[in-house]
């Protein structure tokens, strides 16, 4: 490969889509509540809204099952279509977000919704695919693309920051923070039409080289692949569990002893070790023999957040549990 920082750049701009626009409604809920009729309860429905836009990969799981041809030729179309809702659905709630009745703010959060929950299910195979070809020669960019989903939900919390979203005064209004989350799902619209063209320039030579050059690719694949998929393997089995049971610890330790100042604190650094352990998983994955494991795996995400939002859901809105401070 010529480029190989490119190819990572692509794949991480690319990544940064998948959760962006949900992850920008939610840093922005001190602004929404205060003219949705549900104030601070909008969070629940959002979760909601959420799950139930499962249903569209819930039904790309179906039909992937039993007619993988007809995804596999509408895969590239159906990603870019997803991108352009996503930017769509971002838009309208500009629009909408001080309307009396919050019917068609939650409507136009559904529509942003399908491309998130969708990309559990149609992008995370496709950047398996991608490692595929390149695994001879660069790392997995399925690491690059859980770092960009990171770069998601990074950029709008500082954005957030900068637009002074808790304070008396903003610095910028709510459509403006739309409007520079929109760019930023273009940027990634952008990153895949690179990333499509770097593809097929890259099966082309393949096809043209492959008579000549496997017997050196599977040469030199020795030193630059078994050894570092081994050592990654192995450190994965022995941090996963630790990382998972420190997260527990901190966030139990920190709610029953420690002030409530550093709540955020911790449930950042669980956030983080959260993040780790996912992406370790996948990377994991991403190696395995069998050809569905990553959509096996944004699958059963996707199904586990559903569990969970709905859980939560009625704690909230049905016992009360969770009361205003």
């Amino acid at each position: 490969m010529k480029s190989p920082w490119l190819n990572h750049l692509l794949v991480l701009l690319f990544g940064m889509s998948a959760w962006l626009s949900i992850d920008s409604i939610y840093v922005q809920l001190p602004i929404l509540s205060q003219s949705a009729p549900e104030s601070w309860n909008l969070a629940s429905y959002i979760v909601v809204i959420i799950q139930i836009s499962c249903i569209f990969p819930f039904t790309y799981r179906i039909i992937r099952n039993w007619k993988r041809e007809i995804t596999e030729k509408i895969e590239s179309p159906l990603i870019v279509s997803l991108l352009i809702i996503d930017i769509i659905g971002l838009l309208l709630t500009t629009f909408t977000y001080t309307s009396v009745h919050s019917v068609w703010l939650l409507l136009s959060i559904f529509i942003l919704c399908i491309p998130c929950t969708m990309a559990d299910v149609v992008f995370m195979p496709l950047i398996d695919s991608i490692s595929i070809y390149r695994r001879l020669g660069s790392p997995s960019l399925v690491t690059t693309f859980y770092i960009g989903m990171g770069l998601g939900a990074l950029l709008p919390s500082a954005l957030s920051f900068a637009q002074g979203v808790n304070g008396s005064t903003r610095n910028f209004s709510y459509p403006v923070f739309i409007y520079i989350v929109s760019s930023l799902v273009v940027i990634s619209l952008a990153a895949y039409c690179g990333i499509v063209i770097i593809e097929k320039r890259m099966e082309n030579r393949r096809t043209l080289s492959q008579s000549t050059t496997v017997p050196r690719e599977i040469h030199s694949s020795v030193k630059s692949i078994i050894f570092p998929i081994t050592v990654s393997l192995v450190f994965i089995s022995l941090f996963s569990p630790s990382l998972l049971q420190f997260q527990l610890l901190i966030l139990s330790i920190v709610q029953l002893s420690i002030p409530s100042v550093l709540l955020p604190i911790s449930s950042g650094f669980s956030a983080g070790f959260l993040s780790l352990l996912r992406t370790a998983a996948a990377s994991r994955l991403a190696h395995s023999s069998h050809p569905k494991a990553l959509f096996i795996c944004g699958f059963v995400t996707q199904f586990g957040s559903f569990v969970g939002a709905i859980t939560v859901f009625i704690l909230a809105n049905v016992f009360h549990l969770f009361i205003s401070s």
